[in-house]
């Protein structure tokens, strides 16, 4: 095979055509390594673990081996045939090192197993020793030989005892109960440390292990038949240029560094994700890295990258290309995808514009919004007010000049806009102020004329209403102090006045009742919410039908 021309960052690189074929080897044993890794991922939320033993290996032993058994017949379609599972599998040095963390953690789980039981045991010994120590009877000794007595003391000595042992029995379930808590709890802390610091990275690692030696093998095998030249890509290194990579911040020449890893490793996705963040990435960058396979890899990268610089264009221009060439997708639809929320606040924003030049309703909620919702506020304000009102409005704009003219070029502007891409956002604002002022200008009459017949009637309501205001506490008041002189009468009255008393309580609460009606029915309250309800359409601006 030739070699092949590439291009990174304005410079021209020859590379050997077995790159590629290598690249593709290197998808193929990614995939075999994403079906494995699963094995350990799925242990991890349920804290379990496999042992060193063949009976518990088998848990990795039976897929590994298929796994081998699927590189055999990758070989086999080769006619590469002098291949079996002890090559592959059982002497891959990734093999015998996940079986050896199985192994020692198994053995480290015994360990910590050990170390538990023993201390319960101690406890076990510790609380069984404090709970029999209690049960001393009854500190009384009787020197008789009477049967009688020898009886009484008997049964008050079990008695006695009989406390002291439910007491101890007490005692012993709570010190055990302490003691299963702590030791449990120091084992299980015990547990989860060794597999988090010890099984679970390093069977991570020996899994990963064993799909690169397998992968090894695989590409000697082919060397050996004469099917893939693997000297001519040995010497790069992906380790080494991702090493090189955590210098960008340290030195000032970032695009010397970039080119010197991708030389190490020109298939290493780290590096074009790099020339990128520090704005040094051209498409032919990008070409080379779809070449190379990472395409897939950097896509997402890329597109968020456009997204989170999207208030930047120039930022943006190359990612957009890149975008448009990994997705097969034109330049305007990945434009269009990446500025979509914008152009629709654009267009709603336009949009309602649009609708309160057109119509008297949008109009008005266009006013309430942004000027006032006042009716007598916007009919009293001063015309050269209103218009730097309007005016200042439209100079907000939703978004820059640069993307209002990104808009236009890409077809994104909808003709009822009346906008070109010649015109300037400016432009368009300041045509927009003067067809609001306008419409306003020929609302205002309709709105005052709509202001003087409610005052007019808001007069005639509030007269109405104070008028009977006026009744009404005037027929309330004449109520209310016959009520208070029929009370007086009944105070004078002396003691005995049994009768009269009796006469002056029914009419205090024929009085009583009668206020009661008065209120009732009162028709005042009617006539203020009639008076308030044209207060409330004289200030109002809606006035359309």
């Amino acid at each position: 095979m030739s070699d092949v021309k590439v291009y990174f960052l304005g410079e021209e690189y020859n590379v050997p055509e077995e790159l590629t074929e290598f690249i593709g080897y290197l998808h193929d044993f990614e995939e075999i390594h994403n079906e494995i890794i699963p094995l350990l991922t799925n242990q991890i939320p349920k804290k379990a673990f496999t042992g060193g033993a063949d009976v518990d290996f088998e848990y990795f032993k039976a897929p590994l081996s298929k796994t081998g058994e699927k590189v055999i017949a990758k070989l086999a379609k080769k006619n590469i045939f002098d291949v079996t599972l002890n090559d592959v599998v059982y002497n891959n040095k990734g093999y015998i090192q996940l079986h050896n963390v199985c192994k020692d953690t198994m053995q480290g789980m015994c360990n910590i197993l050990m170390n538990a039981m023993q201390t319960w045991l101690d406890g076990y010994n510790n609380a069984y020793s404090s709970a029999a120590s209690n049960i001393t009877g009854s500190g009384v000794s009787i020197w008789t030989n009477s049967l009688s007595s020898a009886l009484i003391y008997s049964a008050l000595e079990a008695s006695t005892l009989k406390k002291q042992a439910d007491k101890a029995d007490i005692q012993y379930r709570a010190a055990m109960q302490s003691l299963n808590t702590n030791v449990n709890d120091t084992q299980e802390r015990q547990e989860t440390e060794l597999l988090v610091n010890k099984y679970y990275p390093g069977a991570a690692e020996a899994l990963s292990l064993f799909v690169s030696e397998m992968m090894e093998y695989y590409v000697t095998k082919l060397e050996q038949h004469g099917i893939f030249d693997y000297s001519k890509v040995k010497g790069y290194d992906l380790q080494r240029s991702s090493d090189l990579l955590k210098n960008i911040t340290l030195v000032p020449d970032k695009a010397g560094l970039l080119k010197e890893a991708f030389t190490c490793c020109p298939y290493n996705p780290d590096i074009y994700n790099a020339a990128m963040e520090n704005g040094l990435a051209d498409v032919p960058t990008f070409e080379t890295a779809k070449y190379f396979m990472q395409d897939g890899v950097l896509v997402d990268v890329i597109d968020e990258y456009a997204k989170n610089n999207a208030g930047n264009i120039d930022a943006v221009k190359v990612p957009v290309k890149v975008l448009a060439l990994y997705k097969g997708q034109s330049e305007s639809s990945i434009w269009k995808s990446l500025y979509s929320s914008e152009y629709l606040q654009l267009h709603r924003y336009y949009e309602k514009l649009n609708n309160a030049v057109k119509n008297c309703s949008s109009l008005i909620v266009w006013i309430k919004d942004n000027i006032t919702d006042d009716a007598i506020t916007l009919c009293t304000m001063d015309s050269d007010d209103l218009t730097s009102k309007v005016k200042t409005v439209l100079k907000n704009k939703v978004i820059t000049d640069k993307q209002f003219s990104l808009f236009s070029e890409l077809g994104m502007l909808d003709k009822e806009f009346c906008v070109s891409a010649t015109e300037s956002l400016d432009e368009i604002n300041a045509e927009y102020a003067n067809a609001i002022i306008d419409v306003i200008g020929k609302f205002i009459p309709e709105l005052q004329g709509n202001i003087d017949k409610y005052s007019a009637d808001a007069n005639l309501a509030k007269q109405k209403y104070e008028n009977a205001q006026k009744v009404y506490n005037a027929g309330i008041k004449e109520l209310q102090d016959r009520e208070s002189n029929l009370k007086q009468q009944r105070a004078a009255l002396g003691i005995f006045a049994f009768s009269k008393k009796k006469e002056l309580d029914a009419k205090i609460l024929e009085s009583q009742n009668e206020i009661s009606a008065f209120k009732k029915s009162d028709n005042t309250q009617k006539l203020k919410n009639e008076y308030e309800q044209i207060i409330y359409k004289l200030h109002s601006l809606d006035v359309c039908e």
